[in-house]
């Protein structure tokens, strides 16, 4: 953790000379997604919820003190849990009041575009929506993309997401 702590206050004041806004997006990775295991499937049992929830929240805490104290403007508290925030909203209204009581700054949540983000429940205690929107524009891999195409599978994003905003306030 020393290490990721220090790279990640190197990257933060490089970001910062350069005179840019920070949001802070730690990612959950599996030591097994070479064999298409995903972030997104993540659900310990009943078991090993206790566990894996205290560790989760130490290290997310940990994120939002050093995000505090390098004056980041923003943290994400998860990014593509799928499973978790369907099945365990309450843990992330409680998670996102424990980072608030120490980052000043904006908090959200990075939701995945095509299993998660219009179903979470626990939008209104976050800033702001976010969703990591790696839509797909064409259908197909050999199929063009042209100027109507893209405006007409725009168009249904932009629809779902002001769905989703109007929903949540």
């Amino acid at each position: 953790r020393e290490t990721v702590e220090a790279e990640t206050r190197a990257a933060i004041g490089l970001a910062h000379e350069r005179g840019l806004a920070v949001l802070l997006k730690p990612h959950l990775w599996l030591e097994d997604r070479d064999s298409g295991a995903w972030r997104g499937d993540v659900d310990p049992s009943e078991e090993d919820w206790p566990a894996w929830r205290a560790e989760y929240r130490d290290a997310m805490l940990g994120f939002a003190r050093l995000a505090a104290e390098e004056s980041v403007a923003g943290l994400s508290i998860g990014s593509e849990l799928s499973d978790l925030t369907a099945s365990r909203s309450e843990f992330w209204v409680e998670l996102a009041t424990e980072v608030r009581a120490v980052f000043p700054g904006f908090v959200t949540y990075a939701a995945n575009w095509d299993q998660e983000f219009d179903r979470i429940t626990f939008w209104p205690v976050l800033d702001y929506i976010g969703v990591d929107a790696f839509w797909p524009l064409v259908d197909s891999a050999d199929a063009r993309l042209d100027d109507a195409g893209c405006d007409a599978r725009m168009g249904s994003i932009r629809e779902g997401l002001a769905a989703v905003a109007a929903r949540t306030d």
